[in-house]
């Protein structure tokens, strides 16, 4: 139960932030000062004074003088009325439709930041697949299995469950599951598609021996670069969705 403080406190809370205008709206100010220039008010307050000063020297007997009429400007008074009532209106809307925006920036935001939990979970900085590309020398032999992780990203990461709203870090995203995606195909083809267990980059070290062709030093050279890539593309990845939902929030 809210006590009668807190309900005031919300009451108030609420009348501030749809009831009165946003005056650091710059056009609610130009609609609302144009307007209130434009109201005869002053001129009113003038003519008031004038009409007395002008009964006083009649009762005093100074000497009569006539009361001039004055166009007190009713058409300017309804345009004055007209502009400070858009520009209260004005405002009010654009309040509506900033806080229409927040609520779906923070929704998408939500959403955000769901996926990139599940992102954590599927691709850590200590899955064996990371570790791997991080670690492993690829002239010598390595579990397939290691790749798992990666590979599962690639299949899985291209729906449209898994996209992030906010373009840029989708962008992000992308970019980095199209690294994995090349490195994938590139191991596979050199080690075979449907290798299973231990596996070797190297044809001559699958075979057991040891002298390895220029080509196949070329293959190792490749794998590793693309490994490193892939591994501080992915570090790097994380701190720029990191960055993006901090920013967002």
């Amino acid at each position: 139960m809210f006590t009668k403080k807190e309900l005031k406190q919300g009451v108030v809370s609420l009348a501030k932030k749809y009831l009165f205008p946003d005056f650091s709206n710059k056009l609610v100010w130009i609609l609302v000062v144009t307007g209130i220039s434009l109201l005869p008010t002053p001129k009113a307050i003038f003519v008031v004074l004038f009409e007395m000063g002008i009964e006083f020297i009649n009762v005093n007997e100074i000497g009569p003088v006539a009361i001039p009429s004055f166009d007190l400007g009713e058409s300017s008074y309804i345009e004055g009325l007209v502009l400070i009532l858009c520009g209260l209106v004005y405002g009010l809307l654009s309040r509506l439709i900033s806080s229409k925006t927040s609520l779906n920036q923070k929704s998408h935001t939500s959403k955000d930041g769901l996926l990139f939990d599940s992102f954590l979970k599927v691709l850590p900085s200590d899955s064996m697949s990371i570790t791997l590309l991080k670690n492993h020398d690829f002239k010598e032999s390595f579990d397939i299995d290691a790749l798992k992780e990666l590979i599962s990203f690639v299949n899985d990461w291209s729906s449209a469950e898994n996209c992030f709203v906010d373009e840029e870090m989708e962008s992000n995203k992308q970019y980095f599951l199209d690294q994995c995606l090349r490195f994938q195909q590139l191991v596979e083809g050199l080690v075979g598609e449907s290798s299973i267990g231990i596996v070797s980059i190297s044809p001559d070290r699958r075979a057991g021996g040891f002298d390895l062709p220029e080509w196949a030093e070329d293959d190792i050279v490749e794998v590793n670069k693309k490994a490193r890539e892939i591994f501080e593309s992915h570090q790097l990845l994380i701190k720029n969705l990191q960055g993006m939902l901090a920013t967002i929030d």
